[in-house]
């Protein structure tokens, strides 16, 4: 081809400002291969709403209640969310997680996070479901680069060979000052695993569900996530990994749930919560025909055809929205929108390119609890923690079902946790190690509370955790509770205080491998006793 000297420098500017564009477009242009799908469950959500239950109603015959509508194990599991989000309160005068068990927050009908779940196995359990409670830390939909993380529970419901993500706190509303805002979000029923990780990180990384799961660095810069996304046809992985490629993404104002009924799904979007005039952009949508999808642009309606793109491009400070609604009615429903602006600034994007790895398909197929054990014993296996100490001299242990058990190994490993049950960390400690641990071969587990609790008090207690092998201790034979603590405790190298609870491991030989001491739930106090565990 021939050109011009004049003809060369307009192709090569209209080159470079093509290529421009074509920069700054791949910074946000999300397009989706696979469609996300979401069955409406709102009826269920409907019925169990305004479902009262007297708090005399023993847990069976009220599950049965709330799953009356429902047809198979999943709408089960929905029904039970549904009724726990939309009828107990969040309880802000909460001053300890004590109050928070299963029939304290069925009586009193509020309660903080681990009194939702702890409620919600209750009456899972009752009718044939299992599930578990997952601790870590979250961050909500609005948090930016640098806000603290706040400690969290949630819900992995099992549901035959998958797993189903959820948390009923965060469904049931919002905080706004010191008012809770009761509003219910079916959002976080079964949430993707991609979008779950980028908003709750769990203290043992195997309930992230994914095949390399985020550190809490990444997790600290990551983009949070909003579930809504799936409800617009956005698959979680597509997403995530979008994320992962193009540190200056950001997600835009978005409303999917009446969309997704209509079923009208985003197939390309940008995903920016702004647009920059006079930068093209494209959009494309799915959708059946009998609805209409409209986008407005510089302050005109444009129809666009399902499956087909829409180049569009802002030339005024007017916002940019997509909308729809059902032909031969005149209503709009917004489904996503954008403000417009001339310039970007993007102060975190060298941070936010730390997690610029893309992540493999999530497997939830095997994510059991023999699994969950062999991943995390992997994981850790390379850096054992070995004191190699005598263990100290026979105590003892009465249990509530009346059999005494000592400290000693006898040819089996051990390990006792000493805590106060009145404590919270006794109680979210004690969830975490059934959950995680239960039934392990050639391992014995003791509970003893040191505090000088009855036998009443601790079977009470034992209802709070889910069905275990663990045996729970109340008293020891001499009477000197004390004994046990001091013991293990000077195998500690800390000088000051040492708290409760105390986790300690004796292997087979009877020698103690591990003592920890202080809060700890599925992180790195027990992650160092599975080092030692053989």
């Amino acid at each position: 081809m021939f050109f011009t000297k004049k003809s060369r420098i307009l192709f090569v500017l209209s080159f470079l400002i093509f290529s421009v564009h074509a920069q700054t477009n791949a910074d946000f242009m999300f397009s989706s291969a696979t469609v996300a799908k979401r069955t409406d469950l709102s009826t269920i959500d409907e019925y169990v709403k305004t479902l009262k239950i007297p708090s005399t109603t023993g847990y069976g015959e009220a599950a049965k209640k709330i799953c009356a509508k429902s047809t198979g194990d999943y709408q089960k599991a929905r029904a039970i969310f549904a009724w726990v989000a939309q009828n107990i309160t969040y309880d802000l005068s909460a001053k300890n997680f004590d109050s928070n068990t299963a029939d304290n927050v069925w009586k009193n009908r509020s309660a903080i996070a681990i009194g939702y779940c702890n409620l919600y196995l209750k009456l899972a359990r009752s009718i044939g479901l299992d599930g578990e409670i997952v601790s870590g830390v979250s961050k909500n939909l609005s948090y930016q680069i640098g806000d603290a993380l706040a400690g969290h529970v949630w819900l992995i419901v099992h549901n035959g060979t998958t797993e189903i993500l959820m948390d009923p706190t965060w469904a049931a509303g919002s905080v706004n000052g010191n008012k809770f805002v009761a509003s219910y979000d079916p959002m976080w029923f079964d949430v993707d695993p991609y979008i779950m990780a980028t908003v709750h990180f769990p203290d043992n990384e195997v309930f992230q569900y994914l095949n390399n799961p985020l550190t809490l660095e990444q997790f600290k810069v990551f983009e949070p996530l909003d579930p809504i996304l799936t409800y617009g046809g956005i698959d979680g992985r597509e997403v995530y990994n979008f994320f992962l490629r193009h540190p200056k993404a950001s997600l835009p104002s978005c409303s999917f749930k009446d969309s997704n009924k209509a079923g009208v799904k985003a197939r390309k979007i940008p995903m920016t919560d702004a647009l920059k005039i006079n930068q093209p952009y494209v959009f494309r949508f799915d959708f059946p025909t009998n609805i209409d999808v409209k986008i407005s642009v510089n302050g005109t309606w444009t129809s666009l055809k399902t499956g087909i793109d829409m180049t569009v491009k802002p030339e005024s400070k007017k916002d940019v929205m997509v909308a729809y609604k059902t032909k031969g009615t005149d209503k709009l429903y917004p489904i996503v929108w954008y403000k417009t602006q001339d310039n970007f600034s993007f102060p975190h994007e060298n941070e936010i390119s730390k997690v610029n790895t893309p992540v493999p398909t999530v497997t939830l197929s095997n994510a059991n609890a023999t699994t969950r054990k062999t991943k995390l014993k992997a994981m850790i296996q390379n850096n054992p923690v070995h004191l190699e100490k005598e263990n100290i001299a026979a105590v003892t242990f009465t249990m509530t079902d009346g059999r005494k058990m000592d400290n000693q190994a006898n040819g089996k490993a051990k390990v006792i946790v000493i805590a106060d049950i009145d404590t919270s960390s006794a109680l979210w400690t004690m969830q975490s190690i059934a959950q995680e641990w239960k039934n392990l071969p050639d391992v014995d587990f003791i509970f003893y509370d040191d505090s000088g609790h009855t036998k009443e008090e601790m079977t009470s207690f034992k209802k709070n955790i889910p069905e275990t092998d663990i045996q729970f201790a109340y008293t020891v034979a001499d009477g000197n509770t004390k004994n046990v603590f001091d013991g293990y405790k000077s195998f500690i190298a800390q000088t000051g205080k040492i708290s409760l609870p105390m986790i300690v491991y004796i292997d087979k030989n009877n020698k103690v491998q591990v003592v920890e001491w202080g809060r700890s739930f599925e992180g790195e106090h027990l992650n160092k006793i599975l080092q030692s565990i053989n």
